[in-house]
């Protein structure tokens, strides 16, 4: 398998958080940090990461997947959820 090299991890959790960032979403969001800490492992620990992280002070959970294959891209879905 061909691994994405740290530049390559960088750049794309980069542009996931200018993107989050765009739509409003910061370290102050309650969970936040979380996804924080899964990229940041997924940059310098290349530790794979699929999963959920809740964001309930805006009623929103993110759907992540960061892969460590080349080709594959990092992204991040926002689902409402209801309280």
């Amino acid at each position: 398998m061909d691994r994405k090299t740290v530049e390559d991890r960088k750049s794309e959790i980069k542009h996931l958080l200018l993107k989050l960032t765009d739509l409003g979403i910061t370290s102050k969001i309650e969970g936040f940090n979380e996804f924080l800490i899964r990229a940041n492992d997924f940059i310098k620990k290349e530790t794979y990461f699929k999963g959920k992280i809740k964001l309930p002070s805006i009623n929103r959970e993110m759907n992540c997947f960061f892969p460590l294959k080349k080709g594959i891209v990092c992204d991040v879905h926002l689902k409402y959820v209801k309280n």
